[in-house]
């Protein structure tokens, strides 16, 4: 990117809109809109509209269209780009510097680009034919991923969420991202959450979700509060506090969830309450069926490393009686400490001998096979 050193007075030149630019970014609000309205009626249009070198606005829309309205004349700055796509993110990096935009806009604005971010990778791949030959499938799109996350100004993993949620969450968890009323984690989380309904029900949870989401957002201290909202809530309505209770007996609510929820329902109208207790066991229940899930996920992939760990010591030695024998010798190993090193490789010996039936059970198909083991324990892919 580089100026031109050009500049057109309005009177001179019509610049073009090209949708490529004037819907990347999310409209002003009523009120940002009007206050730089009042502001150009007041001190006339300072900063230039940025065009490229085909006259095509990249920047200043909201500028151009408002001194079009009122016939106020401006200046337009010619700037040369490689392509849309470089004016495109130098239009997204101006505006971070002047508008507020959250993680969710900034990842949405940085999805547009998903496309030519694409193409453009397979430009230089096909440039290079060895660059991707020994890689797996997924690295490509681990690299479009950071590449978005870099465009947006956001972490990897925030992006990785904000697809995720694009992709796969129901209408009502969108919207409220779009409001501002969840954060990409609380989207992210309630997303999860609902993909363990059946996909009939999914809508009609997600409004609940987002409502209590919204409820707890207006408590800032929603996590901190003391057990005295429990004692109160229970003086206030019996029947609350026993569901509450029993979620907390049954381990379906952790004791700083049950705060949350006493706290959510205490400030609630009674005439609403009744239903919100039920919504909010519901959606602690599929919590921590999720956090059990992804407990089991966490404990399997330390086993299966654990074993991976295991045979590839396993490959650096043969048992051959010179090695040992240098081994004992250049590891400084006593006498009187063979007879333990003796009873460890007896122990071992063991280990891999029943090992090995488990393995001969899995190569005769007397268990369960590799594909149905690893379907019903992997993670979910992100």
């Amino acid at each position: 990117m580089r100026n031109t050193g050009l500049i057109y007075d309005s009177t001179e030149q019509t610049p073009a809109i090209s949708p490529a630019f004037a819907d990347l970014l999310p409209p002003l609000s009523d009120e940002q809109y009007a206050a730089l309205e009042t502001d150009i009626l007041q001190n006339g249009c300072y900063s230039p509209i940025i065009v490229n070198e085909d006259m095509a606005i990249v920047d200043g829309h909201h500028r151009q269209a408002i001194c079009e309205k009122h016939g106020v004349s401006y200046r337009m700055a010619v700037f040369a780009f490689e392509d849309d796509l470089e004016a495109q993110r130098w239009a997204l990096d101006t505006q971070k510097a002047r508008r507020n935009l959250s993680a969710w806009e900034l990842g949405q604005v940085a999805l547009k680009l998903k496309p030519e971010l694409e193409a453009k990778a397979k430009e230089t791949q096909g440039e290079r034919t060895d660059l991707f030959q020994n890689s797996e499938k997924g690295s490509s799109k681990s690299n479009t991923t950071k590449e978005l996350a870099d465009v947006a100004d956001v972490s990897t993993d925030t992006m990785n969420k904000i697809i995720q949620i694009d992709e796969r969450a129901p209408a009502p968890v969108k919207d409220a991202l779009d409001n501002g009323d969840l954060s990409v984690n609380a989207g992210y989380n309630i997303t999860r959450l609902l993909e363990k309904l059946p996909e009939e029900a999914r809508e009609a949870a997600a409004e609940r979700a987002v409502d209590l989401a919204k409820q707890r957002k207006d408590y800032k201290a929603a996590f901190d509060i003391s057990l005295s909202d429990m004692n109160a809530l229970t003086k206030e309505d019996e029947e609350a506090a026993d569901t509450i209770r029993a979620a907390l007996n049954d381990g379906a609510l952790s004791v700083n969830g049950g705060k949350e929820v006493a706290r959510t329902l205490l400030e609630m109208p009674e005439d609403v309450r009744e239903s919100a207790v039920a919504d909010a066991e519901g959606l602690a229940e599929l919590e921590a069926d999720y956090r059990k899930k992804s407990q089991t996920v966490d404990d399997n992939a330390d086993i299966a490393k654990a074993y991976n760990a295991a045979f590839a010591c396993m490959a650096d030695i043969d048992g051959a009686e010179r090695d040992v024998r240098i081994w004992i010798e250049w590891a400084g190993i006593r006498k009187d400490e063979i007879s333990g090193l003796i009873e460890e490789a007896k122990n071992a010996a063991e280990l891999f001998s029943q090992i090995v039936k488990t393995l001969r059970k899995v190569h005769e198909q007397e268990v369960m096979p590799y594909e149905d083991a690893v379907h019903e324990n992997r993670p979910e892919q992100g």
